[in-house]
């Protein structure tokens, strides 16, 4: 028998960030756990999200949330078949093309080497410990494990 079920807009979106998440979060061994879905349902609910796409299929998406000039990335992932093509310098590109003079930023784990090197590449610093910037971001250096980068875009 068929089953025939409602998906809202809210759910298919974090049915897709999942998929994309879970995807490229094996690609790092044992620490990828699988993703929250109810934290992608947040994510897609309350986020701005770009997502690249080949023939129609979302195949990475960078999320942001905004205040005042200030952009934080919350999460960018690229599905593991499409990785290594420069798809996630793509959206990084395109979040500063949409949003010039802000300030993006974003928390990284002090151990995702990768992660830092990737946006440091894309010209994010790290954020000076007790500094007028990490202050008004609310002192995101002090939370450990975690580091902090920034770049006006």
């Amino acid at each position: 028998m068929m089953k025939i079920e409602l998906i809202t807009k809210t759910q298919h979106m974090a049915r897709t960030l999942l998929e994309i998440y879970d995807s490229a979060n094996h690609l790092h061994g044992d620490d990828g756990a699988p993703g929250d879905e109810e934290h992608f349902y947040e994510i897609a609910d309350t986020h701005d999200i770009l997502f690249a796409m080949e023939n129609n299929r979302p195949i990475a998406f960078l999320s942001t949330t905004s205040a005042r000039k200030y952009i934080f990335i919350s999460a960018n992932y690229v599905h593991k078949d499409f990785q290594n093509k420069g798809i996630a310098s793509q959206l990084m590109n395109e979040l500063k093309t949409r949003n010039p003079g802000s300030v993006i930023w974003c928390k990284l784990l002090n151990y995702a080497p990768w992660a830092i090197k990737f946006y440091t590449k894309h010209g994010l610093s790290f954020i000076p410990q007790d500094s007028p910037l990490d202050s008004e971001l609310g002192n995101p250096t002090k939370d450990e494990p975690w580091c902090a980068l920034y770049a006006t875009s």
